[in-house]
Parts: C-alpha cells; sequence; structure tokens
C-alpha cells in the first residue's frame, strides 16, 4: 500500500508589489475599474510557480531524497503533503500519522515549562495521554534536558529549544515523517543524532521525505532521491547516480533562471561561486568562496550600492556595511560579487540575502530578493571510505563565526634584582 501518492501538485502564489495579493480587491477599486478608472490604481502582478504538475508515489519504510536548488520547490511540496498549504492544483495522499519537521517548536509556548509544552505538543498531534506517558521518558533523554524540563522554554537557549522540539516529533510514533534540513537542528553533535534518528525510522517502516542541501546525507540516508528545479521533478533514481548528476548540474550552471522585478532592476540570479566561476552548493572552512547575483538594469545612469545581510538559525551573523556606489551608465545585465574568505564561517548552515540600493538621482529603490540564499558550509575533515556512506567528520566548535586570526607568543625573562 503506497504511503505517500502526489498527483499533478501545483502550486502557484501571485504576488502584488512586496506582498501577496488580497483578493477579492476593496470595493472602491472594483467600483472605478467597473467605470473604467481602474488603471491608475492597478499594480504589476505576478504569478510564481512554486510547484509545477508534480507527481509520485512513496512506497512504506521508504527514505526519499529531494534535492535541488533554492526556490527549486522543495519546501512547498512538503508543505503541500502536510496540509500546511492548500494546492493550486492536484491532489496528495499520506496514509498514516504525520509528523512534519517544517517549523520546529512554532506551537511552544514560552511561559510554559518544557514538560508542559511535551503534552500541549501531543495535544496538537492528536495522541492520547496515555501514549505520551510512556513516550514521555524518551522524548527528555533524546533531547537532552532532563535537568531543564520543568524551567520554561522561554528560558531555553536556541539550541535546547530546537533539541525539544525535534525530539518530541520523531518520538510521536509517526508513520510518516516530512523533515525540511534536518541537519539545521542543533550542534554538530545533536545534528548526527538527528541523522541517526531518521535513519532508524526507515528501518522501522517509517516513512520518511528529508530534504537537505547536504549531498553526503542524501546519499548516506536515502533509498531514492528526486530533484527538483523551478517546481518540476527533473531527475529521480538511485541517490549516488542523482546526486553526482545535480553536482555536474551545479558546475555547469545548467539551470533553469527566474527573476525577481523591481521598478527599475530585476535579480536574474543568486549563487555561490568558487573563486574561478564554477557554481558550488556548499563550500568548505577553508574554501573561499563567493556570493553572485546577477540583476538587469531597466534604466541608465543609476549608482548601485549592494548589503549584504548573512543569518544562521534566525540569528543574524552579520550585515555588510555598503561599499562606495557604482555607477551603472547603460541598461542591461549587472554582476555583483562578494568574497567570503575561508576560515570566515563555522561549520553550519547558513541563509544569505542580498539587497541592492538603487539611485537614478531623483528617487532611491531598493531590490529585494524573494527568497534567502540557503547553504551550508562543511569542515575540513577528510572523508572516511565512501561505501561506509558517513558524512564529513565534524567538529564540535560552537559559534556563528570561526575566524582563523593571528597569534603571537612572547617569552618574558622573569627581571633579576641585582
Amino acid at each position: 500500500m503506497t504511503a505517500i501518492k502526489a498527483e499533478g501538485l501545483s502550486k502557484v502564489y501571485r504576488i502584488k508589489g512586496r506582498g501577496v495579493v488580497q483578493e477579492p480587491q476593496n470595493r472602491l477599486v472594483q467600483g472605478l475599474a467597473r467605470i473604467g478608472l481602474g488603471a491608475p490604481f492597478r499594480h504589476r502582478v505576478r504569478e510564481i510557480h512554486a510547484l509545477n504538475d508534480v507527481s509520485l508515489e512513496v512506497e512504506p519504510g521508504t527514505i526519499l531524497g529531494v534535492i535541488g536548488r533554492n526556490g527549486a520547490g522543495k519546501t512547498t511540496l512538503l508543505k503541500l503533503l502536510a496540509r500546511v498549504s492548500l494546492p493550486t492544483a492536484g491532489r496528495a495522499y499520506v496514509r498514516g500519522r504525520t509528523v512534519s519537521l517544517l517549523g520546529l517548536g512554532q506551537g511552544f509556548q514560552s511561559h510554559l515549562s518544557g514538560r508542559e509544552n511535551i503534552f500541549m505538543q501531543a495535544a496538537m498531534y492528536g495522541i492520547p495521554r496515555a501514549e505520551i506517558l510512556e513516550s514521555f521518558d524518551r522524548i527528555v533523554e533524546f533531547a537532552g534536558l532532563a535537568r531543564f524540563i520543568d524551567d520554561p522554554v522561554g528560558r531555553y537557549s536556541s539550541g535546547m529549544y530546537l533539541r525539544l522540539a525535534f525530539s518530541i516529533a520523531v518520538n510521536m510514533r509517526p508513520d510518516v515523517i516530512l523533515a525540511d534540513e534536518v541537519l539545521a537542528v542543533g550542534d554538530i553533535e545533536f545534528q548526527e543524532r538527528c541523522l541517526r534518528r531518521v535513519e532508524q525510522a526507515g528501518q522501522e517502516g517509517v516513512t520518511t521525505l528529508f530534504v537537505s542541501h547536504d549531498m553526503e546525507a542524501i546519499t548516506r540516508l536515502c533509498d531514492q532521491v528526486v530533484r527538483l528545479d523551478r517546481g518540476r521533478i527533473v531527475d529521480q533514481g538511485e541517490p549516488r547516480s542523482v546526486v553526482a548528476r545535480y553536482e555536474e548540474a551545479l558546475e555547469s550552471g545548467d539551470f533553469l533562471r527566474e527573476g525577481t522585478t523591481s521598478q527599475v532592476a530585476e535579480l536574474v540570479a543568486l549563487r555561490l561561486t568558487s573563486p574561478s566561476g564554477l557554481e558550488i552548493d556548499a563550500p568548505r572552512e577553508s574554501d573561499d568562496f563567493l556570493i553572485q547575483t546577477m540583476f538587469r538594469t531597466l534604466a541608465p545612469n543609476l549608482y548601485m550600492r549592494p548589503i549584504l545581510k548573512l543569518k544562521s538559525r534566525d540569528v543574524v551573523v552579520f550585515a555588510s556595511s555598503p561599499p562606495e556606489p557604482v555607477f551603472v551608465e547603460e541598461p542591461g545585465v549587472q554582476t555583483v560579487s562578494v568574497r567570503i574568505p575561508a576560515h570566515l564561517l563555522a561549520e553550519r548552515s547558513y541563509q544569505a540575502k542580498v539587497r541592492l540600493i538603487l539611485d537614478d538621482g531623483q528617487t532611491r529603490s531598493a531590490l529585494n530578493q524573494d527568497k534567502d540564499l540557503g547553504f551550508r558550509v562543511y569542515g575540513e575533515g577528510e572523508r572516511r571510505d565512501a561505501s561506509t556512506r558517513i558524512p564529513w567528520r565534524r567538529s564540535t566548535r560552537p559559534g556563528l563565526v570561526a575566524p582563523r586570526l593571528d597569534w603571537s607568543f612572547s617569552a618574558q625573562r622573569a627581571s633579576v634584582e641585582a
């Protein structure tokens, strides 16, 4: 019996200005439109096809990896299967108790203790109190929060908060797990425990859809992999083969593009590249890499200043100071790149957002991307034998950045009195 089945799933978002279109329009605008005076009030509306005619079937006990670039439709697919969002077209069937690891801890109440939040979350999943009592010790042990379980979760660190949320979700005896970037949870040691737990769930017959930018984890965990690009399934099959073709596509830049538009410019692409210009998906701590923004100017004689904001787990790592403005004389496609030096970022997941400030001498506007560019930085450890399917060795160093600083040492001879 099929555990997950999607038939022609599509999701279209209609965007007006900087937000989602609210329908229906207000009565004043509708009335003006009827008498031919609506034009001055109309706004440009764009349709974003986040998912486009996706069909798939997943058998019970299968761990299916979902890969693709940012904006390919991976998270949208999980949201439709979890019924967090409704499809524009098509149907989805998910059998059994479904646990969604999409927005961990969103239902937590900060003034309640960890213990109280466990029971509240169980009630939200429709799980009887007697069943959660049986799982309570296992949840607390897995999260490693025995000393703090009766403290209000508002006092928890972000890592403690996420560990409890993940532990609750995976210990609810689910039939289906929908996991989005499990590797972004907690510290490095806990991330490895999360992977092992997902792997164990598959062995116990739990069906899992696993979205990740970590190709080593995808290869290690998954039985099958599908690759999405611009809302469509463009490849599927055995993990190593699909991942290999995906990485080849990254290197060749063989991807569909979709822009983000403003009044005087539109975003063409946002990507990571190596210093030599090859597009990459996940740099290592020891590598220099570039965050490259391609945009098309629609008017001449513009001054442009880019700003980079880097976040990790909703914490701002830094927002760059804008450089001196660059003068763009003619309309056309422009590229602006910022170099991230080696040994600056720690081994973890990040989200980058580039904002372009544009000035034509009379008005100033900003070009913002619709979505963050997500990527993961990996450590410098050596690979083990590929047949073991174990990812890069990871350190346990804390922090959002890990700069390699210049240290000096000098021995001071003790003064000797005459």
